[in-house]
């Protein structure tokens, strides 16, 4: 198959399959993420290899432009979702809980289980695998929660400890890029450095769009500005080593803070964000290969320490707040990861191809989980919490 028709097959299948399920929903809660996965593993080399080495390599930069998307995307309606929400210090401190005690079980891991002895070879890996397990997906646990029917403050603080959880995610996978891209460069610039010139072609990225848009922008005018926006960021940050997902990310949040038009913006690129997280889970499964025999101990251990960072990251982080509300096993609903978790682990692999195998089966087996576990655990948080009184007057699309 040429890339060119790879291309136009996955990213056909992408809004098909983002419609398509988008119908079924509404009367079913069907798992739908390991659709995509097997599909991506089917098409891939460790399955009829339709698409092939040469082909993914192809399709990087595509990829790249997709995670700038999600970024950008991120940030634009990063404003409006913290201004609406309540506990956000709470969050914050639940996720970096949850990415600290994961990174350091995974350092561990990995010094033990696979011989890493050199502690910066050890660190970079456990610190990406710590941002993938801080993601909890907000859209994911909203969709379960109104197909619960569930209403009340333990909601809102689920759908405000996700949202930080996201953010938190991305900033530390930014953060780990910009290190590494310090070690690695011929340039004599500090790791603060690589990550200040990071944000800040993020930052200009943001401000080039509100220029371009004007302030009584129309949506044409809006629409290229978008498109030339996240070109360029995504662009900058693969150029520069570091992470799309950062730099479009603060380059929406730039763009939410300066401009009138970025929350109309900020809508319309919902729209297509659906697609384009399968069109990434997509790639993300056929780039998969399998990890070494003892790299599933690490697996495991990840696994094992993310369920439990995340209920004592829920448990402990409301306790520092008193006026948020309480729920019993808080963090099992945030257990659902979505899509956002294999965005990060594919940002790496592109960054890391030695890790991939590594980083996209943790991302991957996310997914899994969130399909297997999802639903139930979150309605029987939000149960044990008295807020699924009533049926949802509407189901989600």
């Amino acid at each position: 198959m040429s890339t060119t028709l790879a291309l136009v097959v996955v990213l056909v299948f992408s809004f098909a399959a983002d419609r398509a399920l988008r119908w079924l929903r509404r009367w079913l809660v069907l798992p739908t993420s390991g659709v995509h996965v097997l599909v991506g593993l089917a098409v891939g080399p460790v399955g009829l290899g339709i698409v092939d080495a040469r082909i993914l390599a192809a399709l990087q930069p595509m990829l790249s432009l997709v995670l700038g998307l999600v970024g950008f995307g991120m940030g634009l309606m990063l404003r409006r979702q913290l201004s609406r929400s309540r506990g956000l210090e709470a969050g914050l401190v639940s996720a970096l809980v949850v990415v600290g005690a994961v990174t350091a079980a995974c350092y561990g891991a990995l010094v033990i289980l696979l011989g890493i002895h050199d502690p910066w070879t050890a660190l970079v890996p456990a610190l990406a695998l710590g941002s993938v397990a801080g993601v909890s997906d907000a859209h994911l646990v909203g969709l379960l929660a109104d197909r619960a029917g569930a209403r009340g403050p333990v909601r809102e603080l689920l759908h405000t400890f996700a949202v930080s959880s996201g953010n938190v995610a991305v900033s530390v996978l930014g953060l780990t890029l910009a290190l590494a891209r310090a070690r690695q460069s011929e340039l004599d610039l500090t790791p603060a450095e690589w990550l200040a010139a990071a944000v800040g072609a993020g930052v200009a990225c943001g401000i080039l769009f509100t220029l371009f848009v004007g302030r009584w922008g129309n949506d044409q005018r809006a629409f290229l500005a978008t498109v030339a926006i996240i070109t360029f960021a995504s662009g900058i940050a693969v150029g520069m080593g570091v992470s799309p997902l950062l730099a479009g990310m603060i380059a929406g949040l730039t763009a939410s803070l300066v401009s009138s038009q970025a929350d109309a913006v900020g809508e319309a690129l919902q729209r297509i964000e659906a697609p384009a997280l399968v069109a990434i889970v997509v790639l993300a499964s056929a780039m998969w290969t399998a990890p070494p025999l003892l790299a599933w101990g690490v697996v495991a251990v990840y696994l094992g320490i993310r369920v439990a960072a995340l209920r004592l990251g829920a448990w402990f982080a409301p306790r520092l707040f008193p006026r948020l509300p309480r729920a019993h096993r808080l963090g099992a609903a945030l257990i659902p990861q979505g899509a956002l978790g294999v965005a990060i682990a594919a940002n790496f692999s592109q960054v890391f191809p030695n890790h991939a195998a590594l980083a996209l089966t943790v991302g991957l087996l996310g997914l899994l989980v969130s399909d297997l576990v999802g639903y139930p655990t979150v309605r029987r948080v939000l149960a044990d919490a008295g807020e699924i009184a009533h049926r949802a007057s509407e189901q989600p699309t």
